[in-house]
């Protein structure tokens, strides 16, 4: 009997650890300043989805993170409250483009667009969500790319529409850093307006964790629900053959 709990107890471990591997390998919660995460110029802290939120009131506004956050191939998800403006992601600004470079934008028309930089072909893949957004309302935003191609997510929907360059199966740019709101390094002045708050980056491609809208702790895919519940109904079955 004893010997039997110990199985179960292994059996859950394990898939609760597998379970760990898949979700965000970074969050940012927004909660104020921290210089130690990253950089930051004219940003204010507002009543967020989830506590503070930063605060985009200025075009000139921008948080400024290292490359080695974000991974050449991965999901990015974070809440955004748009109020107007353009930039909310950016790796190259109105400066050069190369292989990989990406940004996540609001259009005038309040529609998400998604574009990442194919040097090849020196042109935008661009996804353009088929929904609008209000202003003064929360969404959850989520980007995927990589070799599955490039996905755009509102509130855990998949959305979007591609141009005539297509889809791209190709990761970003790994020696760009990445600024939220205005890129500072051009002579350009287009940060978001409004509001964002949760930002969530993982290496998996279309990971669910980081698609769906955070909650409080974690969500297991449906898979991993059956895995457990798979795994929790095989030791209890070698505990009961054990007892016989």
């Amino acid at each position: 009997m004893r010997r039997g709990f110990f199985q179960l107890a292994v059996c859950i471990s394990l898939m609760l650890l597998s379970y760990s591997a898949m979700a965000a390998n970074f969050v940012d919660e927004l909660d104020g300043e921290n210089p130690a995460l990253r950089e930051s110029a004219g940003v204010c802290w507002t009543n967020g989805h989830q506590g503070l939120a930063a605060c985009f009131n200025t075009t000139t506004g921008y948080l400024k993170y290292a490359s080695s956050f974000f991974p050449a191939e991965g999901t990015i998800g974070f809440y955004l409250k748009p109020q107007g403006g353009y930039t909310i992601i950016d790796t190259a600004g109105r400066k050069a483009a190369s292989a990989g470079d990406m940004a996540i934008t609001l259009l005038d028309s309040k529609q998400i667009r998604f574009r990442v930089y194919n040097a090849t072909t020196k042109e935008w893949h661009k996804l353009t969500s088929n929904s609008y957004l209000n202003e003064e309302k929360w969404y959850y935003i989520a980007v995927s790319y990589g070799s599955q191609g490039m996905k755009l997510y509102i509130n855990g929907q998949q959305d979007g529409t591609f141009d005539y360059e297509g889809d791209y199966k190709k990761g970003r740019n790994i020696n760009r850093n990445l600024y939220m709101g205005d890129y500072a390094l051009d002579s350009y002045s287009d940060s978001i307006l409004g509001a964002v708050d949760v930002l969530k980056v993982s290496a998996y491609q279309s990971d669910l964790s980081v698609i769906s809208a955070p909650l409080s702790a974690p969500v297991p895919e449906p898979s991993t629900f059956a895995a457990m519940g798979t795994g929790i109904v095989s030791a209890f079955a070698f505990m009961r053959r054990r007892r016989k």
